[in-house]
């Protein structure tokens, strides 16, 4: 038997993933070494490789897997609750696009062929966290307008007919974005992205096709539902809480009760905050 793992000359890349040891008889891993060694020369002709997850999941390894293959297919599902998705879930009764936004940056071309430029602007965020909250609101705006107005030091890098095009998605989002928006935190890759779902009759795939292109994602994205809909459980001890980012512990307390079974919900769209919200027995409804 022969103990090896993958490493730095092997599986991990810019040390960003480690993985477990893993005992195979000698002419197993030689086989496999070969194999590797033949997909990372060639990762245009790699495995085609079908995945079905979250947002976080697989963001790490998927960084990784482009060494080797770049015929993966991602089917990425939108039930996010928290986060910048949120805000957008709520003002446009949309999927979640924070994690198609996140697969697709992960498996997007950093080399020099790429398009980092493009990449930068997806992954920024509208901040202004130094501020006074009476001055945040105004400093996110003119951020905002700078983009629209393509002045934004980020979209001015990218170059022409690229530059114009993610504009006019950032335009169609402004357009339609309500007076009451919060812009805090928000992701100018997850506005571009639901500027696309509004243009193209509120489906997702068109822009993340195109989304793909512009920063050369080496692989498929996809979400598997364009409906608005939300992640409900139901609790051992009997109470049902509609949000993803309600149970997982990551944005609010963990919950005290095993989860008993799961399901998808249409019915939290538009909820209003919750200090807003009369009391229900047994119900927890989250929007952030």
């Amino acid at each position: 038997m022969l103990r090896f793992r993958y490493n730095s000359k092997g599986c991990m890349k810019k040390n960003r993933f480690a993985c477990a040891h893993v005992n195979m008889p000698r002419e197993l891993s030689q086989g496999q070494d070969l194999r590797l060694a033949r997909y990372r020369k060639t990762p245009e002709l790699g495995p085609k490789i079908l995945f079905f997850s979250g947002g976080s999941a697989l963001r790490h390894f998927s960084e990784v897997l482009t060494d080797y293959t770049h015929n993966s297919i991602h089917l990425v599902t939108p039930f996010d609750s928290g986060g910048s998705s949120a805000e957008l879930r709520r003002a446009f009764a949309m999927p979640a696009v924070g994690d198609l936004r996140a697969r697709l940056l992960s498996l997007a071309d950093d080399s020099v062929t790429g398009h980092p430029d493009v990449a930068a602007l997806f992954s920024h965020r509208l901040t202004a966290n130094e501020l006074k909250e009476s001055e945040k609101k105004a400093v996110l705006e003119q951020s905002l307008q700078a983009l629209v107005s393509a002045k934004h030091p980020l979209l001015k890098a990218i170059a022409e007919p690229m530059r114009s095009l993610i504009q006019s998605y950032i335009t169609a989002f402004y357009k339609h974005m309500p007076q009451d928006f919060d812009l805090a935190g928000a992701s100018v890759g997850n506005l571009i992205l639901t500027g696309g779902y509004l243009i193209h009759n509120r489906s997702l795939d068109p822009i993340a096709f195109l989304f793909g292109q512009l920063i050369k994602t080496r692989g498929t994205v996809r979400t598997t539902t364009d409906a608005d809909l939300q992640l409900e459980v139901l609790l051992e001890n009997g109470q049902t809480i509609i949000g993803q980012h309600c149970f997982t512990g990551k944005e609010t307390v963990k919950i005290d009760s095993p989860i008993k079974s799961i399901k998808l919900s249409g019915e939290a769209v538009r909820i209003p905050p919750y200090r807003d919200r009369p009391f229900r027995l047994n119900v927890t409804v989250c929007s952030g």
